[in-house]
Formats: structure tokens, sequence, C-alpha cells
């Protein structure tokens, strides 16, 4: 399978994921249904091609790739506050990008084994 393959079927499973989780967390900090969906789409497309691309430049182990995550689900978090301050709480982003992406990654663990 080739990268391009791997990082689209790997992207397609993380949105499956993520989507619901940002749409569920977030859907009383804003007025249109489709707004946290557009969030999530966003904040994966700013981070998850960057993320790819380090795991096949450096193949990292699974201690540096836990870390990453972390690092992605608050960059995420910060994304989604950035983007809903005036109708989100900080608590209110950081657990929909932590339980986000902790999902994912807990999921791509269990599918990779």
């Amino acid at each position: 399978m080739n990268s391009v393959l791997a990082w689209s079927i790997a992207f397609c499973w993380t949105l499956a994921l993520e989507l619901p989780i940002y749409a569920l967390v977030l859907r009383s900090t804003v007025r249109a249904q489709w707004t946290p969906l557009a969030l999530a789409l966003g904040v994966n497309l700013a981070t998850h091609p960057l993320f790819s691309l380090w795991i096949v430049a450096r193949g990292p182990g699974t201690t540096a790739i836990a870390a990453a995550e972390l690092l992605i689900a608050a960059f995420e978090s910060a994304l989604a506050y950035a983007a809903f301050r005036s109708h989100c709480t900080p608590a209110r982003a950081l657990a929909a990008g932590a339980l986000a992406n902790l999902t994912s990654y807990f999921a791509g663990e269990w599918l990779l084994r």
C-alpha cells in the first residue's frame, strides 16, 4: 500500500471517530449544527498531515507518538476555544480536543495490533 493511500485511510478513520465527538461535546456552544463538524475537519486538516509526515520521517516509538497526540489534542483544543470563545469555556474546548484525540489514538493502537 502506498503512503498516500495509507494516510487517506488513517485520515478517514480519524474523522469518523473525532467528528462525532466534537459535535457532541460542542453542540451546546454553537447555533448551527454543522459548525462543530467544520471545526473538527479544520483542526484535523491542520494537524493530521504534519503528524503523519513526522511519523513517516522519524518512525517514532509508541511513547513519542502518545506525547505527540497529547500536544495535538492541546493544539486542537486551543483552536476550538479560539473559534468558539464567545460561547465556549476553555474546559469544554479541552474536553472536546482531548476526548476526540484520545479516542482516535486508542482506536488506532487497537486497529494496528
